[in-house]
């Protein structure tokens, strides 16, 4: 895999106009990261998914048996399942 130059190479001294490519490059790097775009693959390994939803971000992916699910806005997704039952009175006498 081949990384893109993402930062102007400095000259040997100081320059405004390398400061300037910098800024603009550093500007573009944070637009990128907190917009990336689509992304289009030929393959994809999701490495530690989660098996609950409970707990994350909003568009995060997560597994039920194999099976991949999106966390949507709005939706519940518990971590796990709890519940109390009551069934009636006993009475206990001892003599």
């Amino acid at each position: 895999m081949i990384a893109a130059q993402v930062f102007p190479l400095p000259g040997p001294a100081y320059s405004q106009e390398y400061f300037n490519q910098l800024v603009r490059a550093m500007g573009r790097h944070i637009e990128e990261m907190t917009n990336p775009g689509d992304v289009v693959c030929s393959s994809l390994i999701i490495l530690q998914i989660p098996h609950s939803g409970g707990g994350l971000k909003e568009g995060s992916v997560w597994s039920n048996n194999g099976v991949l699910y999106i966390v949507e806005p709005n939706v519940g997704y518990p971590s796990g399942v709890s519940a109390t039952v009551s069934l009636g009175t006993v009475t206990v006498t001892t003599v």
